[in-house]
């Protein structure tokens, strides 16, 4: 069974596919997707948002945060920042980098 996943950002859509299953990384911790999944709105983080295809290969994105609409066979993610990765090892070196960015920026002041 599969799902409709868009990937929205502020200037493009960054994804628009039927797939099997995607792995969003949420403030609380990462959370799968799956056909069916109870609805919810959440907060994403900085992190890998691991998607399925119908055809069973993999694609990851790595996400500097946003929000996530899932319903049961239709989810939307709306995100700040989108980076194409080819593997975990990327993956894990650009979330570093978000990351190390983010606290050198220094606190947000109202």
């Amino acid at each position: 069974m599969s799902f409709h996943l868009r990937i929205l950002g502020p200037d493009r859509v960054h994804f628009d596919e039927t797939v099997t299953a995607c792995v969003l990384p949420g403030v609380l911790g990462s959370f799968g997707v799956l056909t069916g999944h109870t609805p919810l709105v959440a907060a994403l983080g900085t992190g890998m948002v691991k998607i399925t295809r119908e055809n069973g290969s993999e694609v990851c994105f790595v996400i500097d945060g946003g929000l996530a609409e899932v319903a049961a066979d239709n989810t939307v993610a709306l995100v700040n920042q989108t980076f194409l990765v080819s593997d975990p090892v990327a993956a894990q070196n650009k979330i570093a980098e978000l990351r190390v960015a983010a606290l050198s920026a220094g606190p947000v002041r109202a």
